[in-house]
């Protein structure tokens, strides 16, 4: 039995949310006579949503077994937490933006397959840089 109920441990994980994602879906979008466009359009589904993101350890997916031979290689896998109600879904497109200091840095990539938890939502994230 355990001391915490999960609503005081969500609230613990959700203040180490200190960057923001928005993440957009792939829908057939409309034209402006209400037909369907061509192709698939990403559509916003959530803005500024608390987040964090976390690269335990940096693998290069371009290097014959994962095997990370760059300091900064161009497509990194990591992990996304998020609150337990968002509705996230495997391919979403997701940016990622992370204030330190005086630096902005913004993540771009995918979603993987959602892991739902009573306190949290994780995420595998594939970062995708366009060099």
């Amino acid at each position: 039995m355990s001391i915490f109920s999960s609503g005081m441990v969500s609230r613990l994980i959700a203040q180490l949310f200190e960057d923001r994602a928005s993440v957009y879906r792939s829908e057939e979008g409309k034209n402006p006579d209400g037909t369907t466009a061509s192709g698939l359009q990403e559509i916003p589904v959530l803005q500024d949503l608390p987040c964090r993101i976390s690269f335990p350890y940096q693998v290069n997916l371009d290097q014959p077994y994962n095997i990370c031979t760059q300091n900064n290689p161009e497509r990194m896998r990591g992990k996304l937490f998020l609150p337990p109600e968002t509705d996230i879904r495997k391919g979403d497109f997701i940016r990622v933006q992370r204030r330190e200091a005086e630096t902005l840095t913004e993540y771009i990539g995918y979603a993987g397959v959602p892991i739902h938890y009573s306190t949290h939502i994780e995420v595998i994230f594939e970062e995708r840089r366009f060099a």
